[in-house]
């Protein structure tokens, strides 16, 4: 697995040029912000639900609001990026419910920080697959390689996309070395994936990122 040592907003930088992407899990938009101006999409499509979750595993996560908040959250979205235009799409809605409704091989990338159960993750991926273009990419945000942390916060982003990996044939390009870092996966397609790593690690060197290579799961693409 490739390494980049910067933070998330410069590996967006090196996804472009990105015409259609999607950021799942929005809250108040903070970050749908940085994408717009790292990776400058044509169009970027933002999806949350916006609803509480009951669920006992993410009672505590602080991204999981009261449903008044949530309203409030949703809300704020809206008028923040009413200004875009049509570059801009907010769809309040369960991220495979979205999914569904996209055209295959439609977006350039998805980056997928919603619910970080490994059930919710697991799913979101089975989604998002098939939305993404051959040379694409699904980013995952909050990939805990520290287990402990995993635990305590009961995170199951890296062990759904290992499992994912594993079964889909998908493969781990790069991360940052953030603690709780975005861990971008390309597709089982060997030409196009190998050629989207390739492009992303090529922009970060640009960036003067340092890239260091380190043997943390299977079928990685190096």
């Amino acid at each position: 697995m490739h390494i980049a040592h910067c933070p998330r907003s410069i590996l967006f930088r090196a996804l472009r040029p990105t015409r259609a992407c999607a950021e799942v899990g929005v809250a108040r938009g903070d970050f749908s912000a940085q994408i717009l101006d790292a990776a400058d999409p044509s169009m970027l499509y933002l999806v949350d639900s916006w609803w509480h979750d009951d669920d006992p595993d993410y009672a505590d996560d602080p991204a999981n609001l009261a449903q008044p908040d949530m309203d409030e959250a949703h809300r704020y979205v809206r008028a923040r990026f009413s200004g875009q235009g049509h570059r801009v799409t907010v769809a309040r809605c369960a991220s495979p419910d979205v999914a569904s409704g996209f055209a295959s091989e439609s977006l350039d990338w998805v980056f997928l920080d919603a619910k970080h159960t490994a059930r919710a993750v697991v799913r979101d991926l089975l989604a998002w697959e098939w939305v993404v273009r051959p040379d694409g990419a699904i980013i995952c945000h909050d990939y805990l390689i520290d287990a402990a942390t995993a635990a305590r916060t009961k995170f199951g982003v890296t062990e759904a996309v290992l499992w994912f990996c594993r079964s889909h044939g998908w493969s781990i390009a790069v991360r940052t070395d953030e603690w709780y870092a975005p861990v971008v996966l390309v597709s089982p397609r060997p030409g196009p994936a190998r050629l989207r790593a390739a492009r992303i690690l090529r922009a970060l060197r640009r960036e003067r990122v340092r890239i260091t290579e380190v043997d943390e799961a299977r079928g990685l693409v190096v």
